[in-house]
């Protein structure tokens, strides 16, 4: 599939750079690789044109110039690009422009299919790509070969878009997908066999054999089975019907729970090996079925038979898997692949071919394992199969390796290279029956390394029938069809089953107690073996004889070359005893003891002195006696005797086939497991993504899920336990997965499967084979290192994965927790300014600096769009600092990524392990390129990727890594990939990021693709969006004033607010418009600001005038206000705050507004708010705010002195007059700068007592209040009452005359008679509580028999039925308005409206003169009143509706105009209310007092409460009296209240009064911290250390005393950005003005360099008021990094050691660890490596401990453990490399030596001369722990003058001689000479020394 355009291909060559701990050496075999791949082509397309037949692209030169920068030679391929194709049989027409005079060579090559998509790469050399950059514009045009419709219906997910982002002409896939034909997947019939409606009981079995369930054990799965018939109840294995048989005595054939169940059971069975080694469970099923027969064994009761059957063919296989080999060299390194392959693999045990000191006669010791095999019958292959690796210098093996059996040799080989070598014999007479020994052997090879790692052994052949410990497994029989006898002994039980598994027949035994026995002897080799009863009771190498008893209480014992014990023992062994003795050498039994046994019935018939010899015989019967002599003497059999608890069965079977048999006690009872139904082939299951998991972590898998499908995914959860049943059979497979994957990809469709999440650890040692193995492996991966990305290739033979893979890998409930805790919090948090940050460590040493990696790629963060901000640490950057790692982490990174070496637990630049990181909320996504840090399936432990990811509230939320190998060029290669879908195709979930950093390594360095894993879930989204994000934060907020103080008051005139906008997402092309709304009392104004693009961040400021504007300030600020720039959130645009403009003065505590004071002794309390030694002040106790009783001016040091500069008390000598009101007024002086700040003024009440408060406002006082339709009066004394109007009403009316005919109303001035002339009557009125005037028209020139017009009927009526009684009217007549009323008059016609009418309506609101209208003789003015002219009077009136007294009336003649006028026309007010301020703040409340007149029922209360957090709760109570009790509200809940009175006036007399307001309740005391008293001994201290915080609080309430409470010590890492940590004291209940001193220690290993710690104090059952100022205080501690390395001492067996010292050679090694910090030194901070191997290692320790020291110095742990059979005599080189908690490293190397003899050295007398006490020092070298030795002194004449004993022990050794002699005389002056002779195990020479004595 690869071509060149031009020419023909070039392998290239690309040097690579381990990053692990791989050497390069083994890389240089792997240098000379095309690379194929490499680069991706996101951000660098322009102008691509897509047609029907194909597409046509200019490649940008920034991406070329960038590729010229990347390593290699001129010679290496690059990818282009690569792109899509319908087809991979035809190559489409690539043809290329733009380079016309240039010779550029470019390949096409086919990479695979990936979804149904072929994919093609164009490559071009690294000359080329030089070319194409001078080329004016490169041109690519590319023909598919066929043509794409326009037309076409396939639709695709943004999940599935995804895959295909990285092509060119990713356009074109939904029209490719159209025609792609894509095979699904059919499933065989016994595929689906497990049915979602039926019942099963899974079962399972572990080794070859019968096995057995009971029928409990089913019932317990399935209780519904009880009573039902075993015919329809199935035993199913592979899907297929399996045999089975009732085999308890009572065989009814119905299932209850005392049946049992036997079948053959099986061991599971690998590929390609014995055992299957992901599971050691073989699956079968249990269902029930009636409708079809169940397959079972028959019963067989044969008694007759034709023969005897003495032989059959078995198999015996030994194997064990105990180490794990990576794989050979051999072109490749066996690491770097995932498949199995290159010899990698379990084996039972590695073999070194060069050990000297391992030797036995030049040979190594030839046993490696002993197993018991029934003897032969016949001919068979005996093999051992074993691999040779040779390491890394590839040599051939220079001596002989050799298989032995029973210590002589069965096959060898001589040279080889390495790999697999089978060593077989078919001498199968070198078996022996019973114990058999297998051995290799090799000589000594000039080569280290050179080893050989053993499989297994197998015997193969045609043996005697023989149970092994209670079984007779898989006998095949070749013999003739008849009927057989068969004899099989080794039983332990006399009930014994055999099985014919080919005919279904079972037999069961006719049982012989006995004891089996097998001997043999060998007087070559010296070899000799005991088996009794299936236990080696004896095997050796060593001539001599060996005697054992068994006996009747089944004990054994052994005697060896020791006569006298044997003879004894055959003598008084007891009868039926059975005595079994071998020899090598008949010579050797010496003669008492051949005596002894014939005595016994040993007939010892020799055949020579040199023949080996066995023997058996039961005491008491001769009969039993089998013995042979011979050179190789071997016997076997059967001791009948009913003493000896071991059986031989006896069967008749008819044809036998292969048969199994056992005992009872030997089958293997099965595991019985419930099946949950499934539906896993169902329609319903259908999803886009996938979550497969184990049961045990269901609960958060699924919780998970839930999760995702709120946020729009289509997401179902699968148990992997389901997928084995329905996919595998119930067997656990990786295999089993993929096949179920591969189904749901092939079948599923809308949705179609696009995504996979494992949830649960795995291991690739899942049997933990390997001594060190501990992890459950839950949810399986594939291979070693292992890969997840392989389950995802699940279309075509590639590495194009059609599915996106990714992991969580909990081991526990809480990891699975603390995952999917931090999953939902990191994807619903709100966005941070550290999501623009990126990081990268990378490790600088001699040889490599990796800091070039991230380089390659920083562009894509620095510059649009994403515009981050990097922060890079190396190793020279941090010089030693690793604390500078952990800030930056603990800062917030969005993305980090780690280059350098590494491995499973170690980073090469380290010191940022997840314990020592504080990242809460803060949580990154980790790249690691190095070694192995993504191997998630380590057996051994969690790796460090891991941790990141499952620690709780802390670390990573997913890492990337390699689980294998790590390489420099394809760490950067990946980088470049993922940061660049990052940045220009905007991919965002993690599985995209991961899968495009992959795509590249499809065509090359597969492992890469196959072994860089993902620990997290795929669908998370890099918390970067794809759109502008801009936000603000009430944090970021910064107010000063214009000096930049953060203390902003009234005598600053500008108020500087500085906000961060913070951009979340890409980078805007524009700037970004801020508009801030500031409001100061009501008044508000709009402010502006724009800033340029917002990359992370940028400031914008405003200014506020602020002058002598006190008090409370709020704000909004919205960025972005006119979405100008489009983004996918807006709501995080808008923030709102207020600040507050201090007064200069200080604040009111006791009295506060409206409190009581005591009259006789007044004291007056303010708290300060500025602590200013140029502060004075002013204070004033004034009547009225005029007459002044008493002033003061108080210093500052008046306060300031007493230590507690928050409060000033004033306690003037006065007596005021009780329940009279004052005001207290005080202010601050500033001598300095000569301002003093504003008065204020405090209302207070003189009382008697002042313990409870009383609370009390009066109407002088009203401004204090709130106050609607109320006013206040002054009459009899100041009150509240309702509000009254009184408006003037004027009255006109002329009653006749041309223009002059009218009735006009005034009101207030203004006339409101809309038509005022030719009116006859106007009739106006209005209620007393009412402004609404009501207004009617009548036309009363009209009588009331005018009844088509208004009429005076319709006055009359008006005026008597319309007008409420109490209504003030007015009335008007003009133009002849009395007219109508004259005319009834002068009719007559009294039943009508008559002037009688007129009077009563006109009388009815007060009329006096309507009579004297009607009958006067003269008007008013004394001028005649004709009779003629009264029906054209003109009269006006205002009265009142029921009154007997008009307010105003008036007549005239009828061209005078008059006017009625009154200026008292009343308008009451009803409703009025009042609102008091806040009253309180109460502990207790007792009850509320209105004092005043007219209340009662005039006057309602309704009390508005307030939380504790000063949250309005409405009304909670309502009462309608005057007093009211308080008690029944709760003041722990509501600490203050608002009175709200409602005065309702019910009549217009009498209206209610309000005086005052009294509330009486007990206060809240106020606890205060002293900020004088907040210290500790030191500002700054070491990491670790203790600091000790002192506190002071104080009760500052005059009156009450405080509850009990606590002060909460709060330390918060300012630079650290960790979790804010606590520490709570309790606290006694004050008194009045009492304090308390409180101390708290905090250790301070979490807290940051710089950290705040703030004391608060807080009442446990009481509120406090609402001065916060006072409640807590802050400084600042300086925590100092440890920068001084830990300490190391070793002490072998309690000594200390140092290089070149002598120990034991099992020593009791302790590594003890010193440090200067505190901070704890864990068992993961040391690494010990002895002769390179690092320990503790399994099977060389015992009496491992970890401790660790308190209170011992600078002593911090010590970690020791006894090495066990490990240590080579000579050197032995110990490197241990411990680190403290801040990364501090110490490197101590020394050698240690074992000595092969004991010996002395450094034997040193002093003083020599010597007065006369002398010590001896000396050095003693021994392999003894001990050894007693003896010193003789002599005189110059040889007489001995003193012995001295002592013990001496390994190393430096002292003797103290005192200079006397046995009579403890002091000795004289002289020559003395000594000798010191030791008496060890093992011999010392002495030592000869002298001294002289001058005394």
């Amino acid at each position: 599939m690869e071509q060149f355009q031009q020419f023909d291909g070039i392998v290239s060559v690309k040097s690579v750079n381990n990053l692990g701990l791989f050497s390069m050496r083994i890389f240089r075999i792997l240098y000379i690789i095309l690379i194929i791949g490499l680069f991706p082509t996101i951000g660098f397309c322009q102008n691509v044109i897509l047609s029907p037949k194909g597409f046509r692209f200019v490649i940008a030169e920034h991406t070329l110039r960038h590729m010229e920068k990347l390593k290699g030679d001129d010679t290496v391929m690059y990818s282009l690009f690569e792109y899509a194709a319908s087809t991979a049989d035809k190559q489409p027409k690539l043809t290329f422009t733009g380079c016309e005079n240039a010779r550029i060579s470019l390949v096409q090559k086919y990479l695979g299919i990936r979804r149904g998509i072929h994919i093609w790469s164009v490559q071009a050399r690294k000359q080329d790509i030089h070319t194409m950059v001078g080329c004016s514009k490169p041109v690519f045009s590319v023909e598919y070969g066929f043509t794409i419709s326009d037309n076409f219906s396939v639709q695709l997910s943004r999940q599935e878009k995804n895959h295909f982002d990285d092509l060119i002409n990713k356009d074109h896939i939904p029209q490719m997908l159209q025609s792609h034909k894509q095979t699904q997947i059919q499933l065989h019939n016994e595929k689906v066999w497990l049915q979602s409606d039926s019942q099963y009981v899974k079962i399972s079995t572990k080794k070859d054999g019968i096995a057995f369930v009971t029928g409990n054990q089913l019932l317990q799965i399935q209780p519904s089975w009880e009573g039902l018939s075993l015919t329809g109840i199935h035993l199913i294995s592979d899907g297929k019907p399996y045999a089975y048989s009732e085999i308890n005595d009572d065989r009814d054939d119905e299932l209850d729970k005392g049946d049992t169940l036997a079948f053959i059971g099986q061991r599971t069975v690998g590929d390609s090996t014995w055992y299957d080694l992901v599971t050691d469970e073989r699956v079968f099923f249990f269902t029930k079925n009636r409708a079809l027969r169940s397959l079972r064994f028959m019963w067989s009761d044969e008694t007759q038979y034709d023969a005897i059957l003495n032989s059959v063919e078995q198999e015996y296989h030994i194997e064990k898997n105990n180490w794990f080999h990576y794989g050979d060299i051999d072109g490749y390194n066996g690491n770097w692949f995932t498949e199995l392959r290159f010899g990698k693999g379990f084996y039972w045990k590695e073999e070194l071919l060069a050990q000297p000191w391992d030797l036995l006669n030049g040979i190594q010791k030839p046993l490696f394992t002993q197993c018991i095999i029934p003897a032969v019958n016949g001919g068979g292959e005996i093999k051992t199969v074993a691999r040779l690796s040779i390491g890394d210098d590839r040599t051939i093996l220079d001596q002989p390796v050799q298989f032995t059996v029973n210590a002589k040799v069965a096959a060898g080989i001589t040279q080889q290279t390495q790999g697999i070598t089978e060593l077989s014999t078919n001498d199968f007479s070198l078996l022996t029956p019973g114990i058999n020994a297998f051995g290799l052997q090799a000589g000594i090879s000039k080569y280290r390394g050179l080893r050989f790692l053993v499989d297994y052994f197998q015997c193969k052949g045609t043996f005697i029938p023989e149970a092994i410990h209670g079984l007779f497994n898989r006998a095949i029989v070749n013999a003739q069809s008849q009927k057989y006898k068969l004899e099989i002994p080794g039983f332990t039980n006399k009930k014994v089953l055999l099985f014919d598994n080919v005919n279904n027949v079972v037999t069961q035994n006719i049982a012989t107690r006995g004891l089996k026995y097998a001997l043999s002897s060998n007087s070559e080799h010296g070899y000799s073996a005991i088996c009794l009863q299936d236990s080696i009771i004896y095997y050796g190498i060593q001539n001599g004889w060996v005697i054992s008893f068994a006996y009747p209480n089944g004990s054994f014992s052994v005697l060896q070359n020791d006569q006298n014990k044997a003879i004894d023992e055959l003598k008084n062994a007891p009868i039926n005893t059975i005595v079994a003795f071998v020899s090598t050498q008949s010579d050797l039994i010496p003669t008492p003891l051949r005596q002894a046994l014939r005595e016994n019935g040993f007939s010892l018939n020799l055949q020579s002195n040199t023949t080996a010899y066995t023997g058996i015989i039961q005491k008491g019967n001769n009969e039993s006696l089998k013995e042979e002599s011979e050179s190789n003497s071997s016997i076997h059999g059967f001791v009948v005797s009913n003493v000896f608890a071991n059986y031989r069965a006896e069967f008749i079977v008819s044809n036998p086939k292969v048969l199994f048999a056992a005992d009872m006690s030997a089958m293997e009872q099965v595991q019985v497991y419930s099946v949950t139904r499934n539906n896993l082939l169902h329609e319903s299951q259908k999803a886009e993504v996938l979550i497969i998991t184990h049961p045990f972590f269901m609960d958060q898998a699924q919780r998970l899920a839930n999760f995702r499908k709120e946020q729009g995914y289509n997401i179902n959860v699968v148990s992997v336990e389901d997928i084995y049943n329905q996919f595998g059979y119930g067997k656990k497979s990786a295999h089993v997965i993929k096949s179920f994957l591969q189904y749901c990809y092939s079948t599923w469709k809308n949705p179609s499967l696009t995504k996979v999440l494992f949830f649960g650890n795995a291991s690739w040692d899942p049997l933990k084979l390997l001594e060190t193995s501990t992890q459950i492996d839950y949810v399986p991966t594939y291979g070693v290192p292992v890969s997840d990305f392989w389950y995802g290739l699940v279309e075509g033979n590639d590495v194009q994965p059609e599915i996106i893979v990714g992991r969580l890998t909990p081991s526990s409930l809480k990891d699975a927790q603390n995952i999917v805790d931090k999953l939902i919090e990191y994807d619903t948090m709100a966005v941070q300014p550290w999501m623009k940050n990126f990081g990268t460590f990378a490790e600088q040493n001699k040889d490599e600096d990796f800091t070039s990696l991230f380089a390659s790629v920083e562009d894509f963060v620095f510059m649009e769009p994403v515009g981050g901000t990097i922060v890079a640490h190396s190793t020279s950057s941090i010089e030693g600092r690793p604390q500078l790692l952990r800030d930056a982490i603990n800062n917030g990174l969005l993305w980090l990524n780690y280059s350098g070496h590494g491995s499973t637990l170690y980073f090469g630049l380290d010191g940022w392990q997840v314990e020592n990181i504080n990242n809460t909320s803060k949580y990154f996504f980790l790249g690691t390129h190095s070694c192995q840090t993504g191997a998630f399936a380590d057996p051994v432990t969690e790796t460090r990727n891991e941790s990141y990811v499952n620690s709780e509230k802390k670390g990573a939320i997913a890492a990337t890594g390699d689980s294998g190998w790590g390489y420099s060029n394809i760490a950067m290669e990946m980088m470049y990939n993922a940061y660049s879908g990052f940045a220009y195709d905007s991919l965002r979930q993690l599985g995209d990021i991961t899968y495009r950093a992959k795509l590249k390594f499809a065509g090359s360095y597969t492992f890469a693709a196959l072994q860089y894993s993902l620990i997290g879930d795929p669908l998370t989204r890099l918390r970067l969006d794809f759109k502008p994000d801009l936000f603000i934060r009430n944090i970021d907020i910064k107010i000063q004033n214009e000096d930049n103080s953060l203390d902003v008051s009234e005598d600053d005139s500008l108020a500087k607010i500085t906000i961060n906008v913070h951009n979340a997402g890409i980078v805007p092309s524009k700037s970004a418009k801020i508009r801030l709304i500031h409001t100061y009392n009501v008044s508000s104004d709009t402010l502006f600001a724009e800033v340029p693009q917002v990359w992370s961040n940028q400031i914008a400021e405003f200014s506020i005038p602020i002058k002598n504007m006190s008090g409370n300030h709020s704000f909004s600020i919205e960025v972005n206000y006119d979405k100008s720039i489009t983004e996918n959130v807006y709501h995080n645009n808008v923030i709102t705050g207020n600040f507050t403009v201090f007064s200069q003065n200080a604040l009111a505590f006791d009295p506060q507004e409206f409190w009581s004071v005591d009259a006789d002794k007044p004291e007056f309390r303010v708290l300060a708010r500025i602590n200013n030694s140029d502060i004075k002040f002013e204070m004033k106790i004034a009547k009225d705010k005029q007459v002044l009783l008493a002033d003061t001016i108080l210093d500052y040091s008046v306060f300031s002195n007493s230590g507690k500069s928050l409060l000033i008390d004033w306690n003037p000598v006065l007596t005021l007059t009780k329940d009279s009101m004052y005001y207290f007024s005080f202010r601050t002086i500033n001598n300095n700068t000569q301002k003093n700040s504003a008065w204020t003024h405090i209302p207070f009440v003189a009382k008697n007592n002042i313990k409870n408060v009383e609370w009390l406002v009066d109407a002088e006082r009203s401004s204090a209040m709130e106050l609607k339709n109320l006013i206040k009066t002054t009459s009899k004394r100041s009150s509240l009452t309702l509000n009254e109007i009184r408006n003037t009403w004027k009255i006109a009316s002329c009653g006749q005359g041309e223009g002059y005919r009218f009735g006009q109303i005034f009101l207030d001035g203004e006339g409101i008679v809309s038509k005022p002339d030719q009116v006859q009557c106007v009739v106006i009125h209005k209620s007393k509580f009412s402004s609404d005037i009501q207004q009617r028209y009548f036309d009363t020139y009209n009588s009331s028999l005018d009844n088509n017009v208004s009429n005076t009927r319709d006055f009359y009526r008006y005026m008597m039925d319309s007008i409420p009684k109490g209504d003030i009217v007015a009335v008007t007549f003009a133009n002849s308005g009395f007219r109508g009323f004259y005319v009834i008059h002068d009719r007559g016609l009294r039943n009508e409206i008559s002037l009688d009418s007129l009077r009563e309506a006109l009388k009815s609101i007060g009329s006096v003169l309507i009579d004297s209208t009607l009958s006067a003789k003269y008007f008013p003015d004394g001028t005649e009143f004709p009779n003629d002219v009264r029906w054209t009077s003109s009269f006006a009136i205002i009265g009142e509706k029921g009154s007997e007294n008009a307010l105003d009336e008036i007549y005239g003649a009828p061209k005078d105009t008059i006017y009625a006028e009154s200026n008292n026309i009343p308008t009451f007010s009803t409703v009025g209310s009042l609102m008091t301020k806040k009253i309180g703040e109460a502990q207790q409340w007792d009850s509320l007092i209105i004092h005043g007149e007219n209340l009662t029922n005039q006057c309602y209360v309704n009390i508005y409460g307030f939380s504790k957090n000063n949250i309005s709760l409405g009304i909670i109570k309502t009462d309608s009296v005057n007093k009211v009790s308080l008690r029944d509200i709760n003041a722990m809940e509501i600490p203050e209240i608002r009175v709200a009175i409602e005065l309702r006036r019910i009549s217009d007399k009498n209206p209610p009064h309000i005086y005052d307001i009294t509330a009486k309740f007990i206060p809240i005391p106020e606890l205060a911290v002293i900020p004088a008293s907040l210290r500790f001994e030191k500002d700054s201290v070491l990491r670790g250390d203790t600091v000790t915080v002192y506190t002071e609080v104080i009760n500052l309430s005059k009156r009450v005393s405080s509850d009990s409470g606590e002060i909460r010590t709060l330390f918060t890492p300012k630079t650290l950005n960790g979790i804010a940590t606590q520490s709570i004291k309790s606290i006694p209940g004050l008194r009045p003005n009492e304090s308390y001193t409180s101390s708290t220690q905090k250790e301070t290993t979490s807290f940051g360099n710089i950290t705040t710690i703030e004391s608060s104090v807080r009442q446990k059952n009481i509120n406090e008021l609402s001065f916060v100022f006072n409640n807590k205080f802050e400084k600042t501690l300086v925590v100092d990094e440890d920068v001084i390395p830990p300490t190391l001492e070793i002490f072998a067996d309690s000594i200390k050691v140092s290089d070149g010292d002598y120990v034991l050679p099992n020593p009791h090694l302790a590594f003890v660890i010193s440090d200067n910090s505190l901070l704890a030194i864990d068992s993961s901070r040391i690494l010990i490596r002895i002769n390179g191997r690092l320990f503790p290692f399994a099977n060389r320790v015992e009496n491992t401990r970890y401790i660790y020291h308190i209170g011992e110095g600078n002593r911090r742990s010590t970690f020791s453990f006894r090495v066990k059979d490990f240590l080579e005599i000579g050197d032995n080189n110990i490197r241990v490399i411990v680190q403290d908690a801040s990364a501090n490293q110490d490197t101590v190397s020394m050698k240690l030596w074992v000595a092969s003899q004991n010996g002395v050295n450094d034997v040193k007398p002093y003083p020599n001369p010597s007065s006369g006490a002398i010590s001896l020092d000396f050095t003693l070298r021994t392999r003894e722990f001990s050894i007693p030795y003896t010193m003789t002194v002599f005189d110059g004449e040889g007489r001995v003058i003193r012995r001295l004993s002592d013990v001496g022990s390994l190393g430096s050794n002292t003797l103290f001689y005192d200079g006397k002699d046995e009579q403890y005389n002091d000795i004289p002056s002289g020559v003395y000479s000594y000798i010191i002779q030791f008496y060890g195990m093992s011999y010392t020479e002495p030592i000869n020394g002298g001294f002289v004595i001058i005394r």
